[in-house]
């Protein structure tokens, strides 16, 4: 995965989470497993 998705993907996170930092640390958490 490139930085430039990861990055828009991260900033989607954001949005969906309405910046809940649980869910973003989350969603943080699956994309490192997508990257693996």
């Amino acid at each position: 995965m490139t930085l430039r998705s990861y990055i828009a993907r991260s900033f989607f996170a954001i949005i969906v989470t309405g910046t809940d930092f649980e869910k973003l640390a989350l969603a943080y958490q699956i994309t490192t497993v997508v990257q693996i």
